[in-house]
């Protein structure tokens, strides 16, 4: 235990370190040594009982009688946590002199890298809403992100607490190099296709539940072109893996729609329903340039 940034060890670690009875430490310590603090333990009965916390010196002074061995493994535990404090006492300093160097503080406090990173978003973007950087993080992972009314943190501590900051930083880099922007409805995209991304084949699996988007079974998924490669990739081939033409299939109806129109071959499917359908059509329109 560490009190004032000295180590103390509980007089019941003793008494078992050196296989004594715990009121022979006690005694040890009332009659040689005034290098203790007074502490207490409650014991199986609930009853309170008297203990010590002893420091390196007030064991010594201690004066205990026996194996040599066992007395040096106690001094060798107090100076392994009188080690360990310093270290952190040094890493402690360290970080405070990092944080305060205007050169290393984005990248070794999150919060300064979010606000960097929004920094970066607002100049690009020319976005500087109270909520436009948050909102739009939220958007880029499919998430709704909180009002601060309804959180007992800030929106900012809320944002580094569900969302890392790699993915934060992905962002802001393709805005920043324009290949994701926004859809004709608001929503940001990736111009490279969900391959490019490590962002929106999750988000497209999410907006369809976990669920085959066609027959709405739960399995394993498979990204499914809308419109298939082999015909898109004629006269469009930059928006064949876009988020707008993908959703998440089964193999089953990966299999068996292949080329065909999907809205001529989803009618015709027994596990047609139109609330499916509908959600297609709003996921395609949603992403649309």
């Amino acid at each position: 235990m560490i009190v004032d940034g000295d180590v103390y060890m509980d007089s019941r670690v003793i008494a078992w370190e050196l296989h004594r009875a715990h009121k022979d430490i006690l005694e040890k310590v009332r009659r040689y040594t005034t290098d203790s603090l007074d502490s207490y333990y409650i014991d199986k009965q609930g009853k309170r009982r008297t203990s010590y916390l002893v420091s390196r010196d007030g064991f010594i002074l201690m004066n205990i009688q026996g194996r040599v061995d066992e007395r040096l493994r106690i001094l060798h535990r107090y100076d392994m946590a009188k080690s360990v404090t310093t270290i952190d006492k040094q890493l402690n300093a360290l970080r405070h002199d990092l944080n305060e160097s205007g050169v290393v503080r984005p990248w070794i406090n999150p919060r300064y890298q979010l606000d960097n990173l929004k920094s970066i978003y607002k100049d690009v973007t020319g976005d500087d809403t109270p909520r436009g950087f948050y909102d739009s993080i939220g958007d880029w992972m499919g998430i709704n992100v909180p009002y601060s009314h309804r959180l007992k943190i800030t929106v900012r501590d809320w944002i580094l607490q569900n969302i890392p900051i790699e993915k934060i930083k992905e962002f802001v880099t393709g805005i920043q190099s324009h290949t994701i922007v926004r859809s004709e409805r608001g929503h940001w995209i990736c111009l490279g296709g969900f391959d490019n991304n490590t962002v929106e084949w999750d988000k497209i699996v999410n907006e369809f539940h976990g669920k085959c988007a066609y027959c709405g079974e739960e399995k394993p998924l498979l990204p499914e072109h809308i419109i298939p490669q082999t015909v898109l990739s004629k006269e469009h081939p930059e928006l064949v893996d876009r988020i707008q033409n993908v959703v998440p299939s089964c193999s089953d109806c990966n299999h068996s729609k292949l080329r065909y129109n999907w809205e001529r071959w989803f009618k015709s499917q027994p596990f047609y329903t139109e609330s499916r359908f509908n959600a297609i059509k709003r996921h395609i329109n949603k992403y649309k340039m």
